[in-house]
């Protein structure tokens, strides 16, 4: 057996990876959307602005890891391989902008998404997919307010007091906006109907 020197397996495993996640996303913007082909057009109008801007985002997210997969396969590309993303991610600040590589904190949501680590993204996953999840089950107004509580005060930190105000706040807020003040219907939970 010869030995290797080219990390192109490792890129090409974090890619296929994030692939994979793109593609399971189209899909499920996918099946969403087509759900929302069984409502009335009025009821249906603002799932299908979030499930369509979703699948799009997703496809255009796909084709992006495409092209990124083309250029991992170019032999320059295997130098910067061996960088860690946080290299990687401030040598491309300084070929774009000096100054902007000044400019750059820990907290910059370029920095932190570059950054990035599989527990973090899995994390913030989760609390997406329980969002999505109670969604389904309670509905919007329902599912805005159990989140709010669980994610401000277990996910962000939040005070019990800020929480729970939030909490009942966001409901109303979206119960005015979408009922009464825009008249567009909002797809009702599995289990309450509301």
């Amino acid at each position: 057996m010869t030995e290797q020197t080219s990390t192109a397996p490792v890129q090409d495993s974090g890619l296929k990876a994030d692939f994979v996640g793109a593609a399971i996303f189209i899909v499920i913007f996918a099946i969403a959307l087509a759900m929302t082909f069984e409502w009335s057009d009025k009821a249906a109008m603002f799932p299908r602005i979030i499930t369509g801007s979703g699948l799009a985002f997703s496809i255009l997210l796909g084709l992006s890891l495409i092209v990124k997969w083309r250029r991992a396969q170019k032999p320059g590309y295997v130098e910067r391989a061996h960088q860690s993303v946080e290299e990687r991610f401030h040598d491309n600040v300084q070929e774009h902008s000096a100054d902007a590589a000044e400019d750059l904190e820990p907290e910059d949501v370029e920095y932190v998404f570059a950054t990035a680590g599989r527990k973090a993204w899995l994390h913030a996953m989760g609390w997406a997919a329980l969002f999505l999840l109670l969604t389904v089950l309670l509905g919007l107004f329902a599912a805005s307010g159990i989140f709010a509580l669980t994610y401000l005060h277990w996910g962000g930190g939040r005070t019990w007091r800020f929480s729970i105000i939030y909490a009942v706040v966001l409901p109303v807020l979206l119960i005015a906006l979408f009922r009464w003040l825009l008249y567009v219907p909002t797809p009702v939970g599995l289990l309450t109907g509301v």
